[in-house]
């Protein structure tokens, strides 16, 4: 229900606020289409916890929903296989007194060992974890058709390792609502949260004119000349005769466009940003305003009604 309620409820406004700012939000969850009579036959061995660290490995966000559900413990046969190859298990192993369920192992990789752990891989960055912890009153008032269906009784050990295991997220920070009242209320939760995340981390949106600033700049400095006296590096003497010639142009009053001919290649464009450099400095702003302009460099630059 939980993971249901927010696809519904606060994908659309995300998505929506993510066109605006030029940016793609993706929702992973590894349950989606999983039907009841499978999961049994998913849960068997390692496999669902393998895929949790690698999704958590590739989040930028990780929610972690936690409700009355903290699933079967994994044989410790197959946990001591797979720490052989993860030794942070064994560090979890030994502090907890047990390996825990896939929930307990997702939850724990996610908050505490991705980005901080020098064993793994180490171009891995920690992911921005939210927990959401339900309100148990709320399970007490649903139907009781939805109450069998939905939340079966896991027995006083499985509930306590819960309670340890949100206790610890609690005391690292990581609770953003210890005690959201329904799925709905959830949804809002999350999408305010995105939305502030997004707003504080993500690059602030341009516009169009900034934009063409931007590819103006990047294809000028590309285009432009290794040293240009910056570096020491002299430019050949009929260079530095043209260019003369160009700045004597631009400081005269002649009421006429001077036009540079050459074939493709031969250096105009890095000639122009060369000048423009020049000048540039030559005339500082504010009290000189250069305005360079190249067409071609994007689909509204060679339109001359947009020049302008």
């Amino acid at each position: 229900m939980e993971r249901e309620a927010p696809k519904r409820h606060a994908t659309k406004p995300l998505n929506d606020w993510c066109d605006r700012n030029n940016c793609v939000l993706e929702f992973v969850d590894l349950w989606e289409g999983v039907l009841q009579d499978q999961y049994s036959v998913l849960s068997a061995g390692f496999h669902i916890p393998s895929l949790y660290f690698q999704e958590i490995e590739d989040a930028d966000i990780v929610l972690l929903l936690l409700g009355e559900k903290y699933g079967s413990d994994i044989s410790e046969e197959t946990c001591v296989n797979e720490a052989n190859i993860r030794p942070w298990m064994s560090r979890h192993r030994a502090q907890q007194n047990r390996y825990g369920s896939a929930l307990e192992l997702a939850v724990v990789y996610a908050s505490f060992i991705v980005g901080h752990d020098s064993n793994l891989a180490q171009n891995l960055t920690s992911p921005r974890v939210m927990s959401y912890i339900r309100d148990p009153a709320f399970v007490q008032g649903l139907p009781e058709a939805q109450l069998t269906k939905h939340f079966q009784p896991e027995g006083t050990r499985q509930t306590a390792k819960l309670e340890q295991l949100k206790a610890r997220v609690g005391k690292a920070g990581l609770v953003r609502n210890a005690a959201y009242a329904d799925p709905n209320a959830l949804s809002s939760h999350i999408a305010e949260d995105l939305q502030t995340i997004f707003g504080q981390s993500l690059p602030k949106p341009i516009n169009d004119i900034q934009l063409e600033k931007l590819t103006h700049d990047a294809y000028l400095e590309a285009h432009s000349w290794i040293g240009q006296g910056e570096k020491g590096v002299a430019l050949p003497d009929t260079v530095n005769s043209i260019m003369e010639r160009i700045r004597k142009y631009v400081v005269n009053d002649t009421p006429q466009p001077l036009v540079i001919v050459g074939e493709v290649g031969t250096g105009r464009t890095s000639m122009c940003q060369a000048n423009v450099r020049a000048l540039s400095k030559r005339f500082p702003p504010p009290d000189t305003l250069v305005i360079s302009h190249s067409a071609g460099v994007s689909n509204a630059s060679r339109d001359p009604a947009l020049w302008m």
